[in-house]
């Protein structure tokens, strides 16, 4: 502490006046003092020499039976007279309720000695040395320091007090006592209040009060340390006019290690009531040093332009019924700021206070001031409202900033809820601006000065909730905020809070990309974030741009996602959140209705009901597949629901039902992830029909030569069987027991109905128990096994078992070849083959198919050739022109009936070899011998038909070519054979006429190839055999000449 005896300028202020002291606080502040000014009066009219011993102990004594107080006095009584009366007491204490509450290392009192010939007490100085003072509030709520003599002499009030006016023999013998200065050195006051865990501790009291009399002037000159921080004060006072409470003082503090000072310079009246008016102003040397003082290490930095000075200023008015800060001036940096303050109607009993403030830039910056500083030199603003019984109410507030305009109104309670209920209402409010122009973010907009780093974040546990620091509601609309280089526009916002509980009544707003939000419900813990029932939509007409925005990767789609919608609830807490969330994309709406448990560690969804819906199920296919190729039956909407359940690594997905177009679907399956992906269950199908494929030589359809196809031949095996390896790799991604029934399918020509197909995937092995359906009238059912090797590149083994019963042999046939075929019709009554194959490819597998099988069947027709009609037109007597047509038409256009139809056939490297073809009928029999190469896709048959009940003899024709579009020959077998029916007709007629006798002519057979010869030259081969030569003579020669003319007029 600087010399007391010296000016000092560097000063704390004081608080206002004081109220009355308690008596006990009389009695604890005088006993110090009253036990100096006994001392002081026994050393001026007691010798030096008294005997200390016992007045000591009559004065501890006395002081015991007033106050309660225990008086340890170890020291002894210095006195002297000169060159002034003084006394000096050393190492005094004085304890209450055995609680220590003062000690004072020593007290010296100087006293004039002439006024006391006058019964009058001039103390020219009392210094205190290390006086400590210790109040203690037990939790109990006792007061040590109260005893109880002090208490009663509370209530009883003192004697003066209680036995009326002192009389005037009294007055007269009192003596007036003046004190010049006061000394106090090193001094502590502690109080400690234990009930409420406060404890405020004011050290370092060094002090200098200096009074000319009772009536001022007064000075005041000192220090204190509160609280670790170090205060000093300067109170000087002019004469004090104590009849009227005129109190001219002027007060000045100082905070010196934080550079504030505070001045104030006015008259305080106190006669009627207590009035201030004087003039007020506080002074920041340095403001960044004034922040870092307070705030320590995490203290913010000044942005740049506000370092430096600020001033405040203005003139006080005070009374009980109105405070004010009138002509208010704040100067920061080089900003300049005028403004009025006030609070009126403090007393009123029928209104609230009213509170009214104003803060307006009184210049502009410099074209040379900075960004902040420019952006500052506008602000304005205005507040008014009441406060009453701790609530503000604001009628109306405008801040106005720059481009930033915020107005707010309601109230605002100061209680231990803090309610609230305000309104908001904001023209516009950019965030980035104001933290940018504050320094708290760069140029490039990212954030500066960042003291948490992500590491100082890994594995944090920090609750994630949030505290509601206010009871009640707010309400907002905001035309626009910036924040983060995005603006947010239309914001309407309603939310009430209670305690931790907070519910969003309404929240509407437009966001960055034309995205448009809509949020309401309520959190019943906010900082558990539990009892959440939240409702979300939102809307975005385009997902790509908000993805880009906002640094988010969307994986490669084959179809841009466009719009999207978002419509969701979700209840519950983070532990189990449950939700129900709708998502529209693509015209396709998804829906997924579950709970999701460890939403913050691991998220888990333990039961989803879901759904899909989209209004064409062929084009939401294209979305994800767009080569894919519908069917009628798949056209139409889809609609798809169904539930999963999920453990640990496992999937039961159950009730899974809806519509795929015209089709419908039945799921239940369970699908377990580890150690690979596992799935067993039943699939339940309406009627579907898959899309069709054309076969690969359809282009060679309608060949109008065998030359034609047969060069198509090669090509046409070569593209129907691909040699790319078929990919087996998904056969040992996962293993599957598989149950799937459907009502009907349709591929191409081919009609299943009630299909079954039952069969397990393990380890790369495919066994199909049963795969059987209903097939054009009769029954069809596969069984067999598909192994994969062990390599990605190692062939596929397949072997297999097909049977069939009373199939319909046209449908058969057609879905075989693969387009509408007449040739064959009837009924397939049964069919048994066995195949076997292995290979990498198509091509590979077909080559190297084997097996054997047998078909049979009833009541089977066969167009191309009528027998019937071949024996009647044989045996019929009308006219040659017409029995010539008939038989023409009997070949190519008609049909042969057999009863039975018996095939046997051996498979081997993809050629089905036909053992045995035998067509049995009433009219005629039908044999066929030759093969069906797979590989080329090609058919060559050839075929041998008797007519029965004719003389038309045995006669062969074959079909050859592209399996798909084969062609017929053997028509020239009856060409040839009516020829000579016709010839031998005429020859017999002509020879009647010229009388020329018909030699017996040899019978006539026709070869297949439509020559003529003997019986036993037919061989039923291809080659014809030789004719033997005739010899004829001149007549005969002459007779078939003009049998050959004769053919040639009738066209024969």
């Amino acid at each position: 502490m600087s010399d007391q005896n010296s000016p000092q300028d560097d000063i704390q202020g004081f608080e206002d006046p004081a109220s009355k002291f308690p008596k006990w606080a009389k009695y604890l502040g005088g006993t110090a003092v009253g036990l100096v000014l006994i001392a002081g009066g026994v050393s001026v009219l007691v010798p030096h020499f008294i005997d200390q011993a016992k007045y000591k102990k009559m004065i501890v004594e006395k002081v015991e039976e007033k106050t309660g107080y225990q008086v340890d006095w170890s020291g002894d009584i210095g006195m002297s007279l000169l060159p002034l009366p003084h006394v000096t007491v050393n190492d005094l204490s004085v304890k209450a309720n055995n609680q220590e509450i003062v000690t004072i290392k020593s007290v010296d009192v100087e006293v004039a000695l002439f006024p006391l010939l006058s019964k009058k007490i001039e103390v020219k100085d009392i210094s205190l040395d290390e006086p400590k003072i210790n109040l203690v509030t037990l939790k109990n709520g006792q007061q040590t320091w109260m005893t109880s003599q002090i208490g009663e002499t509370e209530k009883s009030g003192t004697s003066e007090s209680s036995s009326g006016s002192e009389t005037d023999e009294e007055k007269s013998s009192a003596m007036d006592v003046s004190i010049n200065i006061i000394e106090i050195t090193d001094g502590v006051l502690i109080v400690d209040n234990q009930k409420e865990n406060s404890r405020q501790s004011i050290e370092d009291i060094d002090v200098r009060l200096k009074a000319d009399s009772l009536s001022g002037p007064f000075e005041i000159n000192g220090g204190i340390l509160l609280n670790g921080h170090k205060i000093e004060a300067k109170i000087n006072t002019s004469d004090l006019d104590i009849e009227n409470g005129i109190f001219p003082v002027q007060v000045k503090l100082a905070l010196p290690e934080s550079n504030l000072r505070a001045e104030y310079s006015g008259v305080i009246t106190n006669k009627d009531k207590l009035t201030i008016e004087g003039d007020v102003s506080a002074e920041l040397a340095d403001i960044q040093s004034t922040i870092s003082y307070f705030g320590g290490e995490t203290a913010p930095k000044v942005p740049a332009g506000l370092e430096g000075k600020a001033n405040l200023s203005a003139k006080l008015v005070y009374s009980p019924e109105k405070v004010a800060l009138n002509n208010l001036r704040l100067d920061v940096g080089s900003l300049e700021y005028g403004g009025e303050f006030s609070a009126t109607d403090l007393t009123s009993p029928s209104k609230s206070p009213g509170i009214a403030f104003s803060l307006k830039s009184n210049s502009k910056a410099s074209g040379e001031a900075s960004s902040l500083v420019k952006f500052l030199d506008d602000l304005a603003i205005s507040v008014s409202g009441t406060m009453k019984d701790n609530k503000i109410v604001i009628e109306k507030s405008n801040i106005k900033l720059d481009e930033n305009d915020l107005s707010l109104k309601g109230s605002v309670a100061l209680d231990e809820n803090k309610t609230v209920d305000l309104t908001a209402n904001i023209k516009k409010l950019d965030l980035d601006q104001i933290q940018k122009k504050l320094g708290l973010k760069s140029d490039d907009g990212k954030s500066i000065d960042t003291n948490v780093s992500a590491a100082d974040n890994k594995g944090s546990k920090e609750p994630i909730g949030f505290s509601v620091s206010f009871t009640g509601r707010i309400k907002a609309d905001v035309e626009e905020v910036k924040v983060s280089g995005k603006s947010y526009q239309n914001i309407h916002l309603d939310l009430t809070a209670n305690k931790s509980s907070l519910t969003i009544v309404k929240l509407e707003a437009g966001l960055p990309d034309n995205v448009s939000l809509k949020m309401s419900g309520q959190v019943g813990n906010t900082e558990q974030l539990s009892g959440l029932d939240i409702s979300v939509q939102a809307k975005m007409p385009d997902a790509e741009l908000v993805a880009r925005s906002y640094n988010i990767t969307i994986p490669d789609l084959p179809k841009k996602i466009g719009s999207a919608s978002i419509d969701g609830k979700f209840t519950g807490d983070l532990k189990a959140l449950g939700f129900d969330v709708g998502l529209g994309v693509w015209d396709m709406t998804a829906r997924g209705v579950g709970t999701v448990a460890n939403v913050m560690d691991k998220p888990v969804v333990n039961k989803l009901k879901f759904s899909l819906q989209h209004p064409n199920f062929v084009d939401a296919m294209h979305i994800f597949q767009p080569t894919f190729t519908g069917s009628p039956s798949l056209t139409g909407p889809m609609n798809v629901s169904g539930n999963v359940a999920l453990g640990d690594n496992q999937y039961h997905i159950s009730d899974l039902k809806g519509t795929l177009g015209k089709t419908t679907i039945d799921v239940n399956m369970d699908m377990a992830m580890s150690p690979k992906l596992s799935l067993s269950g039943k699939l339940k199908i309406g009627d579907l029909v898959l899309p069709s494929t054309s076969p690969a030589s359809s282009g060679r359809r309608g060949a109008a030569t065998q030359s034609s196809a047969s060069s198509a031949q090669g090509s046409a095996g070569a593209t129907k069987w691909s040699r790319e390896a078929i990919d087996v790799t998904w056969m040992k991604k996962f293993d599957a027991d598989l149950q799937i029934t459907a009502n009907s399918l349709s591929y191409n020509l081919w009609n299943f109905t009630n299909a079954n197909l039952d069969f397990t995937l393990s380890n790369g092995n495919l066994g199909i128990q049963d795969m059987s359906a209903g097939l054009f009238g009769g029954t069809a059912s596969v069984s067999g096994n598909i192994k994969s090797g062990t390599g990605d590149r190692d062939p596929l083994d397949i072997t297999a078992q097909m049977k069939a019963e009373k199939v319909d042999a046209r449908q058969l046939q057609n879905a075989f070849m693969g387009s509408p075929n007449d040739t064959l019709s009837g009924t397939i009554s049964d069919v048994n083959v066995k195949i076997a194959a292995t290979g990498l490819s198509p091509a590979a597998l077909v080559q190297t198919l084997s097996g054997d099988g047998t078909v049979n069947g009833e009541n089977i027709v066969v167009k191309g050739v009528d027998a019937a009609q071949l024996a009647d037109a044989a045996k019929g007597s009308y006219k040659p022109l017409d029995r010539a047509g008939t038989l023409f038409g009997s070949f190519g256009k008609g049909q042969t009936e057999f009863t039975t139809m018996n095939t046997e056939f051996v498979i081997q490297n993809g050629i089905v070899n036909f053992s045995k073809i035998l067509f049995d009928g009433p009219k005629a029999i039908l044999t066929s011998t030759g093969y069906i190469n797979l590989p080329q896709w090609t058919i060559d048959l050839k075929n041998n038909m008797t007519v029965k009940d004719t003389d038309i003899p045995p006669f062969d024709f074959t079909i050859k070519g592209p399996l798909d579009n084969p062609s017929k020959a053997g028509g020239d077998i009856i060409n040839n054979y009516l020829n000579k029916k016709v010839n031998k007709l005429i020859e017999n007629k002509l020879g009647k006429l010229l009388g020329v006798e018909d030699k017996q002519a040899e019978p006539v057979t026709v070869q297949p190839d439509g020559t003529t010869g003997s019986p036993d030259a037919v061989t039923g081969t291809d080659q014809p055999q030789p004719t033997p030569e005739t010899k004829t003579d001149s007549k005969d020669a002459l007779k078939k000449e003009a049998l050959k003319a004769l053919g040639g007029l009738l066209g024969q």
